[in-house]
């Protein structure tokens, strides 16, 4: 899975930026073993079966897919597409 951001430029060409969304993933691999006992807890309290939580959510990031965002502020645009 990648993400492919676009932004115009000045030179009147686009800037495509490719960022594969699993290497991303391991850069933020730290934080998620910080958060994870955090979620634990949560779920604990809130009586949520854990491992149910944990499938919720790499679901929602497998749907992420085909996703196409395009924001707009004045003269300023980027696109972000997730393939």
């Amino acid at each position: 899975m990648n993400a492919y951001v676009t932004a115009p430029t000045l030179a009147k060409r686009d800037f495509q930026l490719w960022i594969p969304v699993p290497i991303v993933c391991l850069v933020f691999m730290p934080a998620l073993a910080l958060l994870l006992p955090a979620l634990a807890v949560s779920c604990a309290v809130a009586r949520v079966s854990f491992l149910r939580t944990l499938s919720v959510f790499l679901e929602l990031l497998w749907s992420l897919r085909g996703t196409h965002v395009d924001l707009a502020l004045n003269q300023q645009s980027i696109s972000i597409h997730i393939a």
